[in-house]
């Protein structure tokens, strides 16, 4: 019975070892380019243990964004705790620059093309979407955005968009940073009061030396 344990323990942590080098690589190389092989060698586990653990890429991949999507959810909600509204929006917005500057491109490129994976997201999205809503809620009552916007439209149409960053292949024309300022900043530019700018203004300049 203890070496059964054991043995359950040791395929769990290496399961975790396996998702953040997995991690790791995609955001590196994007997804296509990393083969199974990689990350077996990427763990020193054999190809076998890697399939007994992942029935296959895509599988990996969907643990990876759950993985992903997990450690930012724990990051914000210290943050919601702090109870700074601004706050917690603007180090959302320095996570994400960060993404894009530590992530390849092919990444975001790639996942879709993975139809389970593509629905993950999808499904993840919807519920980031009602989570933002409230935040978003909470910096008008706060005086951060302004009142006289429909947020639900408001989110909806910026979902709808952001696809074409990497349908439209601007990715490769623009560095991911220079799109994030030119896009999503100009669009919470305009949820902003003049409290709200103030923040923000404070933001850009500190990270876009």
């Amino acid at each position: 019975m203890h070496k059964i344990v054991e043995s359950t323990k040791y395929r769990e942590v290496l399961r975790e070892q396996i998702i953040v080098a997995a991690s790791q690589l995609f955001r590196t190389n994007g997804i296509r380019s990393v083969k199974m092989d990689d990350i077996a060698d990427s763990v020193s586990c054999s190809k076998r243990t890697l399939y007994e653990l992942f029935s296959d890429k895509e599988e990996l991949l969907i643990s990876v964004l759950d993985y992903v999507s997990e450690i930012t959810n724990k990051q914000l909600k210290v943050l919601y705790d702090e109870g700074n509204v601004m706050h917690l929006i603007l180090e959302s917005f320095r996570m994400q620059l960060q993404n894009f500057r530590t992530t390849n491109p092919l990444f975001y490129v790639d996942t879709p093309r993975f139809s389970r994976a593509a629905a993950h997201m999808e499904s993840q999205r919807a519920m980031h979407r009602n989570n933002v809503l409230e935040v978003f809620r909470l910096a008008v009552a706060e005086g951060y955005f302004r009142d006289d916007i429909d947020y639900e439209l408001m989110i909806d149409v910026f979902l709808n968009r952001s696809g074409g960053i990497f349908h439209g292949d601007l990715y490769l024309k623009y560095p991911m940073t220079d799109i994030f300022k030119n896009t999503i900043l100009v669009y919470f530019r305009g949820l902003c009061t003049d409290k709200g700018l103030v923040e923000l203004d404070q933001f850009i300049a500190e990270n876009y030396k």
